[in-house]
């Protein structure tokens, strides 16, 4: 019964296509719709950090914008989930990106990671985060504010205001898990996937058309 859809996988296929759509009932007789444009695009990472340099205390950025990382108090580089990874004690090691003006922002953003934690400390544990004095700016992480360890997606609204999205999921440890937060600044929308799948739970606070 209508309305009627079809999937249609678009990777590969880079580029403006002409859709349509072609109707015909039992009796032969066909109709066909208007045509609609659509364009593929891959969008350019702003930064992405593969730590696969398995020496030294830099972690490249191989976005191509040069927003290079410095290990900092001494992780170690470690067999990731492909590759070569880093890891972090979970007590001060981080890698420092400092504060370059194209990780200030204030519109959409989809931030990711591989993980794989050794163990869960009490309070929330940082994946990637540009949080002031965790009150302001964004944050992935993984939290237990809903009760048993979940994904953590923060960032502050145009108010000032915090906004959180936190995930359906339990968390085991020594577990890989690829974790993203979607903020969609146009829908007014805050997601967060584990997997690869939606895993959104509780969203608390008001998800505005901007960011601080």
């Amino acid at each position: 019964s209508s309305p009627y859809s079809i999937p249609w996988n678009s990777a590969g296929t880079l580029g403006t296509h002409t859709l349509k759509a072609i109707a015909r009932d039992a009796a032969g007789n066909q109709a066909t719709s208007a045509s609609i444009g659509v364009t593929v695009v891959r969008l350019k990472p702003t930064a992405g950090y593969a730590f696969d340099e398995s020496a030294g205390s830099i972690a490249s950025d191989v976005s191509g914008n040069n927003l290079s990382g410095t290990l900092t108090n001494g992780p170690t580089w470690a067999p990731g989930r492909y590759g070569n990874g880093v890891n972090l004690d979970g007590v001060d090691d981080y890698v420092n990106l400092n504060n370059p003006t194209a990780l200030r922002i204030t519109g959409s953003m989809t931030v990711s990671a591989w993980i794989k934690p050794a163990s869960f400390g009490v309070g929330d544990t940082p994946i990637v985060s540009k949080r002031n004095n965790a009150t302001s700016g964004y944050e992935l992480d993984t939290t237990v504010d809903q009760g048993p360890r979940a994904i953590g997606f923060k960032l502050t609204n145009s108010s000032g205001a915090n906004v959180v999205r936190y995930g359906a999921t339990v968390l085991q440890a020594n577990v890989w898990y690829h974790v993203a937060g979607v903020y969609d600044a146009a829908a007014g929308t805050m997601n967060v996937y584990l997997n690869g799948q939606v895993d959104n739970c509780a969203l608390i606070g008001t998800v505005t058309a901007t960011q601080q």
